[in-house]
């Protein structure tokens, strides 16, 4: 039987944010957003700024969506599996970071010709955020 959990929104929404500036770091230009447009075959300079714009802000209220219902369903399982250390917490992120979001991610290289490098680039973004988020949710639990 699945046990019924409850959830602390607030750390929720904290897990959400650190996955948001993270996510915000970690395309940066002086860390792997550089390589990322290179990897994607964007280039900033032939964008209209307007269009940029305009696809930031979406990009921005889809990712906020997103990392709330990630730190919503990760906190539930983290308190499923009885996770209550911060180790526990690291375990159960790299567990789902590799085991589900890493071998999906392998079918963009297998059929989407996605390079190693930008795989890569993503696959330890989400490992990175999981086990922050996870943190977050244990600790404030």
């Amino acid at each position: 039987m699945i046990p019924i959990v409850t959830v602390n929104w607030l750390s929720v929404v904290i897990a959400a944010i650190a996955a948001i500036v993270i996510g915000s770091i970690w395309y940066s230009p002086k860390v792997f957003g550089t390589a990322w447009m290179k990897e994607m075959k964007i280039d900033p300079k032939k964008m209209n700024k307007a269009e940029m714009k305009k696809g930031m802000q979406k990009g921005m209220i889809l990712m906020v969506i997103g990392s709330l219902v990630m730190a919503s369903v990760l906190s539930i399982v983290l308190k499923s599996v009885g996770a209550v250390s911060l180790m526990d917490a690291v375990v159960v992120a790299l567990w789902i970071a590799i085991g589900f979001y890493a071998t999906m991610l392998l079918s963009t290289v297998a059929f989407e010709g996605t390079s190693t490098k930008l795989y890569l680039i993503k696959a330890f973004h989400y490992i990175v955020a999981l086990i922050v988020m996870a943190a977050i949710l244990v600790t404030w639990a």
